[in-house]
């Protein structure tokens, strides 16, 4: 790893920086008639980038290795073969056939063997559409993870637009919501698996939402959706699943909103959630053997299976997370939905943190818990607002299916602070409309 941050990377960096501070500088200046929200524009951009920064830095001196180094090298190996035109070994490489290492050329193709002892496809596949990032990156560790977080701001950035215009007056606490969370805009925003799909997430969203419930049908946003689902099943299906029944369960209730008669709206809504139920969880069974360790039937296993091991294994410390044991069945997972859930959504607590890391991860949890509580105590009539907005429906359901399975299956806190971002700007974006909602009871 000596060789991994050189001199190249802290002279082409600031380029970057300034580059793409000019070009976002000039997109929030040219926006900002068309409403005050563009003012954060510049700042979430900044957020994205500096945290992208700090990740090369946390994994190449704190951690001194990692997956995002591996995912790096791999990328800057697929960048060697193809300025020495080797064209025919990039595309085995590529299409993650195994290639024999005592014909790859070390001098040239540097680490090349890492490609070889992961046979994840989900870890190849990072790598793999990392590759032309590396290249127009110069091969640079730091300027390679600036464009990564550059360009998967866009995504980010249109998940913000989708709450403000349901919510116009609330941009200032939908941009801390979505765009400065620390530990989203931290974990986010390096060359990590969650920094691709959590921008995949919000593309599908903002497709979705222009194509279904604005009635846009246009090409760019089917094709944005399209991609979007593709990137999440090729790198962490269960994004993809977590968030398929929210999105439905959006749609149907905002058809239902047009309904004046509020009888049939209550009794239209236990069908329409065992009808979404129902099509997902067929959907999840037919695709199960694409879907492979992400297969229903291998989730309930995986998460008794990984519980067990951390339970059991000393070498996690007090890092560990302990649910208490469960059989995979279904009944034995919802008797643990609500430790699960509080589990991912606001731990580790502030006094379990035995790192820096998680020191950090504590405090914001400390808000996080605070801020529910206050949400809480000031909304009355809870149960008639959980209902009461279809962005709101879909935003709650997914972000405590996500934290429930987070919770379940991860029981190692390090893992924790960075598998649950997808969730943490969604449950965070409720409660601001669970108080926006309250005012207009």
């Amino acid at each position: 790893m000596q060789n991994l941050i050189s001199p190249i990377d802290f002279l082409l960096a600031p380029i970057y920086l300034i580059i793409f501070s000019f070009i976002a500088t000039r997109f929030k200046n040219k926006n900002l008639k068309a409403g005050p929200y563009y003012r954060f524009y510049l700042q979430g951009l900044w957020a994205k980038m500096l945290g992208g920064l700090a990740v090369c830095l946390i994994y190449a001196y704190y951690y001194k290795g990692g997956d995002t180094l591996n995912y790096f090298i791999e990328a800057r190996t697929y960048v060697n073969v193809f300025l020495e035109g080797d064209y025919n070994m990039l595309w085995e490489l590529i299409n993650f056939k195994t290639y024999p290492i005592s014909s790859v050329n070390y001098g040239s193709y540097e680490n090349c063997e890492f490609i070889f002892r992961d046979e994840s496809y989900y870890e190849h596949f990072t790598s793999a559409i990392t590759t032309p990032l590396c290249l127009l990156g110069f091969k640079s560790f730091f300027t390679t993870t600036l464009i990564l977080a550059y360009l998967s701001y866009f995504g980010i950035w249109r998940l913000y637009i989708v709450y403000v215009y349901y919510f116009p007056n609330q941009y200032r606490p939908f941009a801390w919501a979505i765009l400065l969370v620390p530990s989203v805009f931290f974990w986010g925003s390096g060359l990590l698996k969650d920094t691709y799909t959590f921008s995949a997430l919000c593309w599908y969203i903002y497709a979705f939402f222009r194509l279904f419930i604005q009635k846009q049908y246009r090409f760019k946003y089917v094709l944005a959706l399209l991609v979007a689902a593709y990137i999440m099943i090729s790198i962490k299906p269960y994004i993809l699943f977590a968030a398929l029944p929210g999105s439905i369960l959006w749609l149907f209730f905002n058809r239902l909103n047009n309904i004046q008669n509020i009888a049939l709206r209550l009794l239209s809504f236990p069908a329409i959630i065992i009808i979404v139920f129902t099509l997902v969880i067929g959907s999840m069974a037919l695709l199960g053997d694409y879907l492979g360790e992400y297969a229903l039937s291998q989730v309930l296993y995986k998460a008794e299976k990984t519980q067990k091991d951390f339970a059991y294994n000393e070498a996690y410390g007090g890092n560990k997370i302990d649910i208490g044991e469960f059989d995979a069945s279904l009944s034995g997972i919802i008797q643990k939905a609500p430790k699960a859930i509080s589990v991912g959504l606001f731990q580790p607590f502030i006094w379990k943190a035995n790192n820096i890391v998680m020191a950090f991860a504590g405090l914001e949890n400390l808000f996080i818990l605070a801020l529910s509580l206050y949400v809480l105590f000031k909304v009355k009539h809870l149960v008639l607002s959980l209902f009461s907005h279809p962005l709101f429906i879909f935003s709650f359901l997914f972000a405590l299916f996500f934290a429930f399975s987070v919770g379940l299956t991860t029981a190692n806190y390090g893992a924790l602070v960075r598998l649950r971002i997808p969730c943490m700007p969604f449950y965070l974006c409720s409660l601001i409309m669970l108080l926006q909602l309250k005012t207009k009871q």
